[in-house]
């Protein structure tokens, strides 16, 4: 198809699209995200929603966690946690001790 040919059909896309200039972007989304569900179905071996034994992941991104690992994060936490009070009460004593100068 040489380039002469598309000039008549992209006439009648923008005569089919009239007053609405957001109507191409639309259809090219809606199309873009049906291409992007359908594959996501097929990597992982079910439909959104579906229930299923051959499912290899999740569409969210949820990860199945092991006790360790859940508690490896909570301990993380709880050093940052116990950091920022120790900080918090250095600085405390420091504006004391300013204070008391």
């Amino acid at each position: 198809m040489t380039r002469s040919e598309n000039k008549p059909s992209i006439a009648a896309v923008k005569e089919l699209m009239g007053t609405n200039r957001d109507a191409l972007r639309e259809i090219v989304q809606d199309l873009l995200q049906e291409l992007l569900e359908g594959e996501m179905t097929e990597a992982l071996g079910a439909s959104k929603s579906e229930r299923s034994d051959g499912r290899i992941g999740y569409r969210s991104g949820y990860l199945t966690r092991s006790a360790e690992e859940i508690l490896a994060a909570v301990e993380r936490f709880c050093q940052k946690a116990d950091y920022a009070l120790c900080h918090e009460r250095k600085i405390r004593a420091s504006a004391q001790r300013e204070d008391a100068a």
